[in-house]
């Protein structure tokens, strides 16, 4: 049975799900209510709308509740008695910023036309602002000579000579110094601040005033709240202890290590305070230095979770459903040990080809079994060891019309590391033995005798470096990360080469509610005696080469790469042999050499090098829903350390993001820019044909994963065509 369905008619069906779900969220203002369509703010050059706006009880409707809550809208009513306090708040607000001249000039309610519906506009006279004069420590003599630069640096960091006066930043940066000296010793340091401000030349002087107190040592350490957890575990990740130089850097880390363990929903460190210029009210321990007690209060988390699960995906020549089932436990055997296996069973059907949606004729069975082991406090205290294994079985699929082979592999991989944190938990740091086997079969037809084992050896080095704010939605910050791979060597195994990809993500914010966002990396790919298989596709015995480059080479394309094209759409394409094994290599000379355009002909191989760029503005909608605006551009390459730019696969789109009680929702649609694509490559002793012929088509992609996105996707070792142009990416998964 074969139906079409036209991209009109998609669209279609598209719109009409999103105007029912419009017209279902809809309902009427209560009698006698007034709604706020929209709020305007006027004459303001120094503060934004969107920051003003922040500080006012005062919203504009409507507020999408989601589909969690029902689908519905929430108007937010107007109230004159509580505008009039949003203009004190503005005042206020500007004062603080230290426009001590501001007033607001006007406020207006207009009618929309609609009925019970008005537009609120404030006008506002932000007047001069005032410039900070000097900014000094006092009481600096009374801290030792030996901290006094760390000191002095954070007063630098503040407000300057010449800036304008900021109350938020000012009592940052007395924040800073105080935590400054809490990080040295001073348990009990205070900081205090002066600031006059002269209302006829708009100046102000601002004095902090150090109280530092005595350096003090840890006297004790006391865990509350760990019921039936294992107690000595817990003591040694925290890694502070009595006889200790007090140190509040040291307590955050060691309750950022605690938390970690998976076993605390919640931890509070806190000792006691007191008066830094009483010094006959300080505690002292038996030697008579002065010291304080640490107490420590753990909220313990669930020891086991079930998760359960289901996923599909629907991309060019493939559609399938797959199950997720796992379970968790975080104190596995005693010692707070973390194991978590995860059973993702699946059927695929194929083919499917899409826009010409037609009934698929074969289920194939695919399945992937992961487990892993955590032990925290692995040879010394912050460290993480770390062993992890999985099995699975998977359908190769590339040419949609093939009945008479379908090859599949058994692969089987296993890991064993050791993991640590750096740095106040912004440096990860991991070092891991990987080895992997694939088992080539066939689930229909007679498997190639060229086609053997794979074994992979390597040795990894990852490593990254975490400055985001938030690393769910971050709004600013930096994300840098590493992985350096050396395979085979004395380690033994079918491939000998080394493998390194650093990528970039910078985030910066527009506003207090938008957010841009970069993303680069790059990959370099070294191996030692199979990469001639990209340039000499035709030669005799090169299957097994094309096997390697399968499994370790590059490849772009598909929603976490260019969201312009299927998956490894992008780089290197041409006959693949191990992948038809019907045909003979000279067949494929004939037929790929003379520009055959046959399936076979247009297998993604992979590549040597890579680079990816992606930018993207992220922004609110309504509610949990925001959205986004992206521009993705990539390339790979089959020779090593080469870049090319003549083809950058330029795509551009956008997107949106539902926030579940299981994890995001999200939907992006790409367009490729016409001409900034080579879709297809192929290399020959004769001839580089390239094809061009899908620059103006668009690719969905919808993906939903669970937060941080710790359960594999079934398929991302999976290869789909470059020529094609429909995917369909889904994922979902239930605590």
């Amino acid at each position: 049975m074969r139906r079409s369905l036209t991209a009109d008619k998609r669209w279609l069906a598209w719109l009409w799900l999103w105007g029912m779900a419009l017209l279902t969220g809809c309902y009427s203002l209560a009698p006698g209510r007034q709604a706020v369509d929209r709020i305007d703010i006027q004459e303001n050059t120094q503060l934004r709308d969107d920051e003003i706006k922040g500080k006012i009880a005062t919203g504009s409707s409507p507020r999408f509740l989601g589909i969690w809550d029902g689908v519905a809208f929430e108007y937010a009513y107007f109230d004159r008695f509580v505008l009039q306090q949003d203009l004190a708040r503005i005042e206020r607000y500007y004062r603080s910023k230290g426009y001590y001249h501001s007033r607001v000039r006007a406020a207006r309610v207009i009618p929309t036309g609609k009925q019970g519906h008005v537009r609120v506009e404030i006008a506002v006279h932000e007047g001069p602002p005032t410039i900070v004069r000097s900014a000094l420590p006092s009481g600096l003599n009374t801290v030792p000579f030996e901290h006094q630069a760390a000191i002095l640096n954070a007063v630098e960091k503040g407000l300057k000579p010449g800036d304008r006066f900021d109350e938020t930043i000012y009592e940052q940066t007395k924040d800073r110094i105080r935590a400054e000296l809490k990080n040295r010793g001073f348990a009990w340091a205070e900081v205090e601040g002066r600031v006059q401000v002269n209302l006829l030349d708009l100046s102000a002087t601002i004095q902090y005033e150090i109280k530092a107190g005595p350096l003090f040592l840890v006297r004790s350490v006391t865990f509350l709240g760990i019921q039936d957890l294992p107690r000595e575990p817990i003591r040694r990740v925290f890694n502070v202890n009595p006889g200790d130089s007090f140190s509040a850097k040291d307590l955050e880390t060691g309750k950022n290590a605690l938390l970690d363990l998976g076993v605390l929903a919640d931890v509070q460190v806190s000792w006691p305070s007191g008066d830094p210029q009483a010094p006959t009210n300080i505690p002292r321990n038996k030697a008579g230095q002065p010291a304080v007690d640490v107490v420590v209060r753990c909220t313990p988390a669930p020891l086991r979770t079930i998760k359960l699960g289901v996923g599909t995906e629907l991309d060019t020549i493939r559609a399938d459903v797959h199950g997720v089932a796992g379970w968790e436990s975080r104190n596995f055997l005693g010692g707070l040990r973390r194991f978590t296996v995860t059973a993702m069973p699946g059927i695929v059907f194929f083919p499917t080809k899409v826009g010409q949606f037609e009934s698929p004729d074969r289920l194939l069975p695919e399945g992937k079994l992961l487990a892993s082991l955590r032990q925290p406090g692995f040879l010394e205290p912050r460290s993480t060891g770390v062993l992890r294994g999985n099995a699975s079985i998977f359908p190769v699929l590339l040419q949609s019309y093939s009945d008479d082979v379908i090859l599949g592999y058994r692969e089987l991989k296993g890991a064993v590391g050791i993991e640590r944190m750096f740095w106040n938990h912004h440096l990860h740091v991991g070092t891991f033995f990987h080895g992997q086997a694939y088992y080539p079969f066939t689930y229909v037809g007679i498997l190639d005798d060229s086609l053997r084992r794979v074994l992979v050896r390597y040795v990894e080095l990852s490593s990254y470096l975490d400055f985001r704010d938030d690393s769910l939605r971050p709004h600013r910050g930096a994300f840098l990360s590493n992985s350096l791979q050396l395979a085979g060597g004395i380690l033994g195994g079918s491939v000998s080469d080394v493998k390194v990809q650093p990528e970039v993500r910078l985030y910066a914010p527009i506003s207090s509610t938008v957010t841009f966002a970069v993303r680069s990396t790059v990959g370099f790919l070294f191996p030692r005696d199979y990469g001639q298989a990209l340039k000499d596709q035709f030669d005799e015995g090169d299957t097994r080469d094309q096997q390697l480059l399968y499994f370790r080479a590059f490849y772009s394309g598909g929603p976490s790469s260019n969201r312009g094209y299927p998956y490894r759409a992008v780089g290197p394409h041409g006959p693949g042999a191990f992948l038809a094994p019907n045909v003979s290599a000279r067949e494929f000379r004939d037929r790929c050499g003379a520009g055959y355009s046959e399936d076979a002909c247009r297998i993604p191989l992979g590549g040597l090098t890579l680079w990816e760029a992606s930018a993207e503005v992220r922004y609110p909608i309504l509610g949990p829903l925001t959205g986004a605006v992206f521009a993705d551009a990539s390339d790979v390459t089959r020779d090593k350390t080469t870049f090319h730019f003549e083809y950058l696969h330029l795509s551009t789109g956008m997107g949106f993001r539902y926030d579940t009680p299981v994890g995001p929702i999200r939907l992006d649609v790409g367009y490729r820019v016409p001409g900034m694509q080579k879709s297809a490559e192929i290399s020959t002793a004769r001839s580089e044909i390239q094809d061009k012929s899908s620059a103006n088509r668009l690719l969905f992609l919808w993906r939903s994963d669970r937060r941080s996105n710790d359960l594999p996707r079934a398929s991302d070792d999976l290869l789909s065509e470059g020529h094609r142009d429909l995917g369909i990416r889904g994922w979902l998964s239930v605590d």
